[in-house]
């Protein structure tokens, strides 16, 4: 009889253990799917404004595809342009002292 007793006491102590445990993992899954659910909003809000700018964004061309005769061009002149500004600065400086 006693030992009847005693394991009916630790069958419904497991029992309420496994109840308590997975009522925390139920709330966890439902706190979890509502945060889930902000974030979807958020990232669909965020994706509209992505979308947005996207559509005002003109597409970049590569340079791979372009004529390297005019790309060397380029960069050579945007070396000398900035050779001259330096210059410029370089001037300034000198005639500020």
């Amino acid at each position: 009889m006693w030992w009847f007793l005693l394991w009916a006491v630790l069958v419904v102590g497991a029992g309420l253990v496994l109840f308590r445990l997975g009522l925390g993992v139920f709330r966890s899954g439902v706190s979890l799917a509502r945060e889930l659910g902000e974030a979807s909003e958020r990232l669909s809000a965020i994706a509209a404004q992505v979308e947005r700018v996207g559509e005002n964004h003109r597409a970049v061309e590569l340079a791979v595809f372009e004529d390297p005769r005019r790309l060397k061009a380029e960069r050579r002149r945007r070396e000398r342009d900035r050779r001259r500004r330096r210059l410029r600065a370089a001037r300034r400086r000198a005639a500020a002292r």
